[in-house]
């Protein structure tokens, strides 16, 4: 089967190219005779030619293979995006030569960058589901509840009845807009982590002070207990708010007035131990198996009838293992539930 790709074999004693197969011409759009090594690293896109100058000198310092994208700029500004992996020929234990593959990836590079696009223009208008509406309908139902302050004083049914319907009509827009969010996520299986590190003690304390601002009106008690002061962990930091805002709302859900709520955090040389617990009305085990599926059947109103889409325990164990760890539950009717996960801390 015929191939498009350039094969080349680089001398390391002569410091020069012994063979190049023809495909070059293509790639490159030149002719044998207008053919030269120092044309075709002067091809180099020049903003990417540290990068290949730097991957060269790895490459010969120790690397047994490498592979890396890069681009060139040809005549007419013409760009293309090529694909490069490179390998030793020994002869005993000395390096005598390297062996080249180049392919042309520009048409995928293109569709890369029109997905990304798409992705943009879906980001965004996810971004106004989430900040713009969702702020604007959460105002509404601000307003609509100090307008049923006064209002019911005046025993005006009518109107009584109104502002109870339009705060109906807001939970119910937001809980739609807070599914779709959920589904969103779930459906983006080509997700990449944005790793850094962080301390995990210090985000679950910025969660919680979330939570702290409205104790009183919650009537709950929160609580972080960790043998240290930092646990340091690489993990995306969106991501692992999301997980603790879902475990911790979730906890609040289930868990009677002035119950208790707490986060526990364990570490080892490898891994993080973290567990939510509530002592809240617990979870039937027959409907435990499925607490983390989409959609889950084990869903349940919450003490004051609040309506769960079932996706909320099934996207912490998403991300979760999109970290390399594992979740799983224990608990028991009227006593509580702990939610416990472990992550790698690397």
């Amino acid at each position: 089967m015929q191939s498009d790709q350039v094969f080349f074999l680089y001398n390391l004693r002569t410091r020069h190219v012994d063979f190049i197969n023809p495909n070059f011409q293509k790639i490159w759009e030149v002719s044998k005779k207008e053919y030269s090594e120092e044309s075709l690293w002067g091809s180099i896109y020049p903003d990417d030619r540290s990068f290949v100058e730097e991957s060269y000198h790895d490459f010969l310092n120790g690397e047994s293979s490498k592979k890396i994208e890069f681009r060139i700029l040809l005549q007419k500004d013409v760009v293309k995006w090529l694909s490069l992996f490179v390998y030793y020929i020994f002869e005993g234990n000395v390096k005598s030569f390297i062996v080249g593959l180049v392919e042309d990836i520009t048409k995928r590079k293109e569709l890369e960058h029109l997905s990304a696009q798409n992705n943009s223009r879906k980001s965004a208008v996810l971004e106004i589901l989430s900040h713009d509406l969702k702020g604007s309908i959460a105002l509404i139902n601000v307003m609509n509840e100090e307008v049923k302050k006064h209002v019911q004083a005046l025993g005006n049914e009518q109107v009584n009845e109104y502002t109870r319907l339009i705060g109906q009509v807001c939970k119910n827009n937001l809980d739609m807009i807070h599914s779709l969010l959920n589904v969103e996520f779930l459906e983006s299986a080509s997700m990449q982590l944005t790793r850094k590190r962080l301390d995990l003690v210090q985000l679950i304390k910025n969660v919680f002070d979330e939570y702290k601002h409205s104790e009183k009106l919650l009537d709950r008690c929160f609580k972080l207990l960790s043998a240290n002061e930092s646990v340091y962990v690489e993990v995306d930091e969106v991501l692992f708010t999301q997980v603790f805002n879902n475990l911790i709302s979730n906890a609040v859900k289930f868990t009677r007035e002035g119950g208790a709520i707490t986060v526990s955090l364990e570490e080892d040389k490898e891994r993080v131990l973290v567990c939510v617990k509530d002592n809240g009305i617990g979870i039937p085990k027959s409907l435990q198996p499925f607490l983390f599926d989409r959609f889950s059947k084990a869903r349940r109103p919450g003490n004051k009838g609040q309506k769960s889409t079932g996706l909320g325990m099934s996207i912490v164990k998403r991300i979760v293992e999109l970290h390399g760890g594992k979740t799983w539950v224990e608990s028991e009717e009227k006593k509580g539930t702990s939610i416990f996960f472990n992550i790698p801390k690397i």
